[in-house]
């Protein structure tokens, strides 16, 4: 089957059915229905659409890593010695402390966020990621904006 013509399923119905994921992906077809003039049916089959041509990614819990015992949330920034990112990516991704890690453009080659228990875990994560390249850990004190659904 084709894929569907992605402006037809991002029509203000399909942007507030995604919005409205979003906010609360538990939300059932038929409450959306209801907040965007559907019938359920039509819902289930705008968002398989939506899932199909890789609209929607996925499903996930958020979680507050503070209430999990990793207080410590932090940027870092690593440039690579040889500017290949490659192994860096490879290490993070064997990394449980590591949640997401960036290929990023500009004077930086990685952008990794992570939540360790203790300055001293990300001390020795920022320890390990030196023999990549040079490393820069930022500590979030405050989050002003986080998952905010796109429009």
């Amino acid at each position: 089957m084709p894929p569907f013509d992605t402006d037809k399923l991002l029509d203000d119905v399909g942007r507030r059915i995604l919005l409205l994921l979003q906010e609360n992906a538990r939300l059932s077809f038929s409450e959306i229905g209801r907040q965007v003039g559907l019938t359920q049916p039509a819902v289930a089959e705008r968002v398989r659409r939506m899932e199909e041509n890789g609209i929607i990614t996925g499903y996930h819990a958020a979680v507050n890593p503070e209430k999990m015992g990793r207080g410590v949330n932090v940027f870092i920034h690593v440039t690579a010695h040889d500017g290949r990112y490659e192994r860096i990516e490879a290490f993070a991704r064997k990394q449980p402390d590591i949640t997401e890690c960036y290929c990023i453009a500009g004077k930086v080659d990685v952008l990794i966020k992570a939540s360790f228990e203790s300055l001293a875990q990300l001390k020795a994560m920022v320890d390990e990621l030196a023999q990549f390249g040079s490393v820069e850990s930022s500590v979030i004190l405050e989050a002003y904006v986080s998952r905010r659904a796109l429009e």
